[in-house]
């Protein structure tokens, strides 16, 4: 019985330093998040954040035929974006979502420039 037992070992000893030697995923880079990306519909509101090549991003809120918003700097440190005082940690981004959290909440975003990224 030693023998398949050291054999088990030795297969979970290989896995385990399989995973511990696979690379971290990878930071997300600000030329991904360039664009435009429409956040979730609730009634006639609508989140929209705007990300330029310049680290800005235009904040606005769409309600109904009227839109308010704000522009500030951001930054973009390992997978958390910070703007005005807010932070976000990105959960994923792609090239046609992005999805933050902050706190307990999850915004999930798609990308309006997707396919033409134009801007």
């Amino acid at each position: 019985m030693t023998a398949p037992r050291s054999s088990l070992l030795a297969c979970l000893a290989l896995c385990l330093a399989a995973f511990a030697a696979a690379p971290a995923a990878a930071a997300p880079d600000k030329e991904q998040l360039v664009g435009v990306w429409e956040g979730p519909k609730e009634g006639d509101k609508q989140l929209i954040w705007e990300f330029t090549k310049d680290n800005k991003l235009k904040m606005t809120v769409k309600e109904g035929f009227s839109a308010s918003g704000t522009t500030s700097p951001y930054t973009l440190n390992g997978d958390t974006i910070s703007s005005a005082g807010e932070s976000f940690k990105i959960k994923s981004l792609d090239d046609k979502e992005l999805v933050v959290t902050q706190g307990n909440k999850t915004l999930k975003f798609t990308n309006s420039s997707w396919p033409c990224r134009c801007s």
